[in-house]
C-alpha cells in the first residue's frame, strides 16, 4: 500500500497535466557558461535569485494547473541550464531556491487556494531534483509541514541530501541528526513513515567518490540508530495498530537496523539490536494474527453479503460471521463495507508476512545463528494451515524467541515493553488506496 492515497488526485495532476512548454515572460539568466562551473559574480548570483523568486511568485498567483506544471519546469530548466557540472550555478540555485522556498511553505500561500496543495506538491517535486547542501534549510521546513505529500518529498529529498550533508561536515551534520530526529518523533502519516524509513537505511560502507570517510559514515550510523532507537516503540505500536503500509515502513526500518550492524560489525550494540528486532516481531506477530482474523471476517462478510437475505451468512461460517459483525460494528461500518475491505486485509497480512520474515532474518544474524538459522517463525508463516491457526503458530514461534533471548542476551519481555497506553485508541482499518 505505498499510493499515496492523502494526495493521490493532485500529485496525479502534478505529474500528468501537460501545460505549454514554456512562458514567454520572466527574467533570464544570461550569463557564460564558463562562470556556472567556477566563478560566480555577485551579479550572476543576482540574476538567480531574481530567476527563481519570479518563478516562486508566479506558482503563489497561479490559477490554473497547466500554469502550475510549467512553473515546475521553469524552475528546472534554471537549475538545469548549465548542466550537471555547473556545481557553482546549481548551489546558488539551490541555495536561493531554499530561501524562497521556505517562505512559500510557510505561509505564503492564501489559507483559502484551493489549488495550494497542488502547488506545494509540485514546488517539492522540483526540490527532491536537487541535492545540494544548500538545500538543507528547506528540506528542514518540508519534513515537518502540515502537506503530508510535502513531507513524503521533504524525505525522498533528505535521503538525496544525505550524502552531500555528511561530506560537507560540521554543523550541518549535527543539523540532520536533529532535524530527522524530531520529524521523525512526530510522524503521524504510515505513507510518508514509510518514506522517512528510506533515509534511514546507509550500506556497510560509504561508497566511492562521495567524499564520505569511513569514520563519519560509522558516526552516522550510530547516530542513525539512537534516533531510530528512541522511536521504535511507537513503531512498534503502530504496526499493532495494523495498518500495511505501517509494517511495510517498519520492514525498511528493520533492513536497516541489519545493515547497520553489518557496518558497525563487533562494535555495534548487539543488545539493543536484538531488542528492537525482538520487539518488532512481537509487534508483527500481534499485527499478522490480527489481519488474519481480520481477513477471515471480511471474507465471512463478503460471503454472507452475497448469500439469500433470508438465509443470511448461509455461505459464512458461523463464528467468522460473528466475527465479521463485531468487526463492523468496531469500525462503524456496514457488513457490506467490510466485505469490500477484503483485499485490504489481504495486503495488511502479506505486509507482516514480509516484516515477520525480516525480524527473524535480524534475529539470527544479530545472535550469531547464522542463516537461515532458527525458524520460529518462517516456519509457521509458511504452513498450509487454516489462517486462524497460523497466527496463533507464529505468536508461539515469538514467544520461542522471547524466552531463549532472555536467558542468553538478558532481554526484556516485549509484552511490558509495548502494552499500549490506556488513552491509546482501537485498531483501525487499512487506510484505502484511491
Amino acid at each position: 500500500m505505498k499510493t499515496l492515497s492523502w494526495h493521490g488526485a493532485a500529485l496525479l495532476a502534478a505529474v500528468l497535466v501537460v501545460g505549454p512548454a514554456a512562458w514567454a515572460e520572466g527574467p533570464e539568466i544570461t550569463y557564460p557558461p564558463a562562470a556556472a562551473e567556477s566563478g560566480l559574480q555577485d551579479s550572476h548570483r543576482q540574476q538567480i535569485d531574481a530567476y527563481v523568486k519570479y518563478w516562486i511568485d508566479a506558482l503563489v498567483t497561479a490559477d490554473a494547473t497547466d500554469r502550475i506544471v510549467s512553473v515546475r519546469r521553469r524552475f528546472l530548466d534554471g537549475y538545469n541550464q548549465y548542466g550537471s557540472k555547473a556545481g557553482e550555478h546549481q548551489d546558488a540555485y539551490a541555495k536561493s531556491v531554499a530561501d524562497h522556498g521556505k517562505a512559500l511553505l510557510s505561509g505564503k500561500l492564501a489559507a483559502d487556494d484551493a489549488l495550494a496543495p497542488l502547488k506545494e506538491v509540485n514546488f517539492a517535486i522540483s526540490v527532491r531534483m536537487m541535492s545540494q547542501v544548500s538545500l538543507q534549510p528547506l528540506a528542514e521546513v518540508m519534513i515537518t509541514h502540515k502537506n503530508p505529500a510535502v513531507r513524503w518529498f521533504g524525505w525522498n529529498a533528505y535521503a538525496m541530501l544525505r550524502s552531500p550533508v555528511l561530506a560537507f561536515g560540521g554543523r550541518p551534520v549535527r543539523t540532520m541528526y536533529a532535524a530527522m530526529e524530531k520529524a521523525l518523533a512526530a510522524e503521524t502519516d504510515p505513507h510518508v513513515l514509510s518514506e522517512a524509513m528510506v533515509a534511514f537505511r546507509m550500506s556497510p560502507k560509504p561508497a566511492p567518490g562521495q567524499g564520505v570517510t569511513p569514520e563519519v559514515h560509522s558516526e552516522t550510523q550510530e547516530e542513525f540508530l539512537k534516533i531510530l532507537g528512541k522511536n521504535w516503540t511507537s513503531l512498534c505500536r503502530k504496526v499493532i495498530a495494523v495498518d500495511g503500509t505501517t509494517s511495510e515502513a517498519a520492514s525498511s526500518a528493520v533492513g536497516s537496523l541489519t545493515l547497520i550492524k553489518a557496518g558497525l560489525g563487533d562494535s555495534a550494540d548487539t543488545k539493543a539490536l536484538l531488542q528492537m528486532a525482538l520487539n518488532m516481531a512481537y509487534a508483527g506477530g500481534m499485527a499478522y494474527d490480527r489481519a488474519g482474523q481480520m481477513q477471515a471476517a471480511a471474507q465471512a462478510a463478503q460471503q454472507a453479503v452475497g448469500a439469500d437475505v433470508e438465509a443470511e451468512g448461509a455461505g459464512a461460517d458461523a463464528d467468522a460471521l460473528a466475527a465479521a459483525k463485531k468487526l463492523a460494528a468496531q469500525l462503524g461500518k456496514k457488513l457490506e463495507d467490510v466485505a469490500r475491505m477484503k483485499g485490504d486485509f489481504e495486503q495488511v497480512f502479506a505486509a507482516n508476512t514480509t516484516l515477520l520474515t525480516s525480524c527473524e532474518r535480524a534475529l539470527n544474524a544479530f545472535a550469531g545463528r547464522g542463516d537461515p538459522g532458527d525458524q520460529y517463525i518462517r516456519k509457521p508463516l509458511n504452513s498450509r494451515a487454516a489462517v486462524g491457526a497460523r497466527g496463533a503458530a507464529v505468536r508461539l514461534g515469538i514467544l520461542k524467541w522471547v524466552d531463549e533471548l532472555k536467558k542468553s542476551h538478558k532481554l526484556k519481555d516485549p509484552t511490558e515493553m509495548l502494552r499500549a497506553p490506556a488513552t491509546a485508541p482501537a485498531a483501525t482499518a487499512p487506510a484505502k488506496a484511491p
